[in-house]
């Protein structure tokens, strides 16, 4: 009970802070935003909810961008110049260890698939994180944000442009990441990711490890 208790007023916490924002809809702000679109309070704080909800596995993605960029030190250097090749960096990040590495959707009218027919309402679960590392795609098991910059993952159908919750996502740690790289540059603490092996299909957040040093200009190469 006390646990329950204690989960209810860290509730109320959290969405008397959130309804406190959009009260105040500072501009430029996703309260702002949200002010703009005309629903009550309720939904407005169920609408923030959503987009905050899309940040949960930020951190995550971050971190395993980071520990590829202290491995790849030419793209780390790419990144720290181009905010559109560390846009990449930060997909590719997501694409090797996906958030949500499986999807699941409802059919909305009967399907024919692979000789089979499925009703409409059946689930049918979508493994994202095995189309995206299919061993079709030369560049499957590598760190190649390239793919994202000159077309290569325009024919796709799991590169198209997602959610809101993914654009926010990548918005935001472009920024984060811009951010910490123009005061210091990542290197890698132990073997777990190298740019001289295929890289591993799941990672040990737990595990991962990135030390981060004061900025100093790059040795050639690095």
């Amino acid at each position: 009970m006390a646990a329950r208790r204690r989960q209810e007023i860290l509730s109320g916490r959290y969405d008397a802070r959130i309804i406190d924002h959009l009260r105040r809809a500072e501009p430029g702000s996703l309260a702002g935003l949200i002010a703009e679109t005309p629903e009550n309070e309720s939904r407005a704080l169920m609408h923030a909810a959503f987009w905050l909800m899309g940040l949960g596995s930020t951190a995550a993605g971050l971190t395993q961008t980071l520990a590829l960029l202290a491995a790849h030190p030419a793209h780390r250097k790419a990144a720290r110049k181009d905010p559109e090749h560390l846009r990449a960096c930060l997909r590719e990040g997501l694409r090797l260890w996906p958030p949500v590495p499986a999807l699941a959707r409802v059919t909305t009218a009967e399907t024919e698939w692979y000789g089979s027919v499925l009703p409409a309402g059946t689930t049918v679960l979508v493994p994202v994180a095995a189309h995206q590392r299919s061993r079709r795609l030369p560049y499957a098991n590598t760190f190649a944000p390239e793919i994202w910059l000159d077309g290569t993952a325009a024919g796709e159908w799991w590169a198209r442009p997602g959610c809101g919750g993914m654009h926010l996502t990548l918005a935001v740690g472009t920024a984060f990441l811009g951010a910490v790289l123009s005061a210091a540059r990542p290197k890698p603490v132990g073997r777990l990711i190298s740019q001289h092996r295929p890289l591993p299909h799941t990672i040990d957040l737990a595990r991962l490890r990135v030390a981060m040093r004061p900025l100093r200009r790059d040795p050639p190469g690095g």
